[in-house]
């Protein structure tokens, strides 16, 4: 397990009319309609967010949930949808909230250097914490929207 990974697996009910390749296909074009190039691979479908050059919607740097790939397996009538999801521009954006709210704690508060630390450290768990939920919550809507049909 890595901590710059998040990875999850999702065991469901699968009719027996529906094939896994009509699962990945979906996946496939819901990714895509999300603004996400897909390909598939041996392992699954690996997804990455798409930006355009001219886009300054300054919103959409902030997005957790970038890179990373779905793996569907068939099991013993079962689905099995394993999530991986990478976790290094949650690290980034949470280190400069950190930094933002120990400036900002300095500025208002005039804390000492250790408790500025302190404060620092609480930023970015809180804001890990927050954008790990926000992952966990798209992964959801995702699952949703392409297995409501089975």
């Amino acid at each position: 397990m890595s901590i710059f990974r998040y990875k999850k697996a999702y065991l469901i009910d699968m009719p027996q009319t529906y094939s896994v390749e009509l699962v990945k296909l979906k996946y496939t074009k819901l990714l895509n309609i999300l603004n996400y190039e897909t390909s598939s691979d041996l392992y699954g479908i690996s997804f990455k967010r798409k930006f355009e050059e001219f886009d300054f919607d300054k919103s959409k740097g902030f997005i957790v949930f970038r890179e990373g790939c779905v793996s569907i397996n068939n099991k013993v009538k079962k689905l099995e949808i394993i999530w991986s999801v990478k976790l290094d521009h949650l690290y980034f954006i949470s280190f400069l909230i950190s930094i933002c709210v120990g400036v900002l704690a300095n500025i208002f508060f005039n804390l000492p250097f250790f408790n500025l630390i302190f404060v620092g450290l609480i930023g970015f768990v809180l804001s890990c914490i927050i954008g790990i939920s926000s992952i966990i919550t798209k992964i959801a809507e995702i699952n949703i929207t392409c297995l409501e049909d089975q």
